[in-house]
């Protein structure tokens, strides 16, 4: 009964206490008013396409995105789309490049503003500027130094100097070694992946969602790209797993995570055609930039139909072009011969090409692809194209241009 007389007076010494307590007085005596209410979430978004890949609209402003897979699957390719959204949101990108593979010139064919900037006595690009923040190896040698280089600019936003929203992107936060492993000449997995735990799980990477709190004047956003590995089957039966190189601190505290490719593989193939004796790696070039000026595509002397020895070069077009949907292409062709060649009889007694003659061989390339590989024929145009004919030039004072047919071809990537 004493036990109970006990507990039934405790009860009562507590409610009334708490009927006397003000929990609101108590947090404006301890600071602790004000500091939590967060922003609307906002996005950069992705393009449709993406969208629709993904079903989410983009990167998340104040959060940390990663993207992850194996080589060559495209995790670059949205770090430069999302840059080119940043931009035009008025959103500084800021470029940490580790990963010795970026080129300026890929990224502004894409988009991306920039300035190239000339050598003013050979013409060169030797510099790039504009709207964006560029680091790489040449100033970043660990991953110590990726740390602090972005508290430094954080800090910089802080003070003031540097008014804007943030979107950082790096490429890639497994390509670094920590301190350690670079002065011990010793690139050791556990130690890279113990210094990015220490410098971004329990430093940086806590900084970007405080950025979302109301009382932060900008919003800064991390995308990461990341390599991965894979662990095999550690038991009969049991399956392997992806792995982060660098460790999973990124892995751990990123709001959002896009893997690109399978676990075990990237999940996709270089496309390369054997050409004059030669295997090319062709994709890139194709995806990247179209096809120069060349003469690979060759026909039958008296007909239109294309010669066989050309069909490898075309099917590689094809397969292109199946890969990327969304790629369309303009095949322009013209004369190997101009017409000043023609009259002066340097061309063996041939009668000069007509550009509707002209037409109906690109015509007929295009039919083929359409044919073979089921592209859609509004993704093709072709022309009869007078500009290309100073390339043609060059292309004829080359050892190759020395067993050129009638007819030359570019393929641009519209």
């Amino acid at each position: 009964m004493a036990r109970k007389r006990d507990e039934s007076l405790a009860e009562a010494v507590s409610a009334e206490l708490k009927s006397n307590f003000n929990l609101d007085k108590f947090k404006d005596k301890k600071g602790l008013t004000g500091n939590v209410k967060f922003k609307t979430q906002k996005w950069i978004p992705f393009s449709q396409a993406v969208k629709n890949a993904l079903s989410i609209p983009g990167i998340p402003m104040g959060h940390i995105t990663l993207a992850r897979g194996g080589s060559d699957t495209g995790k670059t390719t949205l770090l430069i789309e999302t840059a080119i959204t940043a931009q035009e949101m008025g959103i500084l990108p800021v470029f940490i490049i580790t990963e010795q593979k970026w080129d300026f010139r890929h990224a502004k064919q894409m988009g991306l503003q920039l300035e190239e900037i000339p050598d003013t006595e050979t013409g060169e690009i030797v510099d790039h500027k504009g709207f964006f923040i560029y680091v790489d190896r040449s100033s970043l040698s660990s991953i110590e130094d990726v740390a602090g280089f972005i508290a430094d600019i954080l800090d910089e936003q802080k003070r003031g100097n540097l008014p804007y929203d943030l979107l950082f992107l790096w490429d890639s936060s497994g390509s670094i070694p920590c301190k350690m492993s670079i002065d011990q000449n010793n690139n050791n997995p556990m130690w890279n992946a113990g210094a990015m735990a220490t410098q971004f799980g329990n430093f940086i990477n806590q900084k970007f969602p405080l950025s979302r709190k109301e009382n932060y004047i900008y919003t800064n956003t991390f995308f990461v790209i990341n390599k991965t590995g894979v662990q095999p089957a550690l038991t009969f039966g049991s399956q392997p797993r992806m792995t982060n190189k660098g460790g999973n601190a990124m892995y751990w505290d990123s709001t959002v995570v896009v893997t690109f490719g399978n676990v075990t593989n990237s999940g996709t193939s270089k496309i390369s055609v054997q050409h004059k004796g030669k295997k090319v790696e062709f994709a890139k070039q194709m995806l990247d930039n179209g096809t120069p000026v060349n003469n690979d595509i060759s026909f039958n002397a008296k007909t239109n139909q294309i010669n066989p020895e050309s069909v490898s070069y075309l099917d590689t077009i094809g397969q292109i072009m199946s890969y990327d949907p969304t790629m369309n292409v303009q095949i322009n062709g013209n004369d190997i011969m101009t017409p000043a060649e023609h009259s002066n009889n340097n061309t063996g007694g041939q009668i000069p090409l007509s550009e509707a003659e002209i037409k109906i061989k690109l015509e007929s390339i295009k039919t083929y692809l359409v044919d073979k590989f089921n592209v859609q024929a509004d993704r093709i145009v072709t022309g009869v194209n007078d500009k290309i004919q100073s390339k043609i030039q060059q292309l004829k004072q080359s050892k190759v241009g020395q067993m050129v047919s009638r007819i030359a071809t570019e393929i641009i990537k519209l």
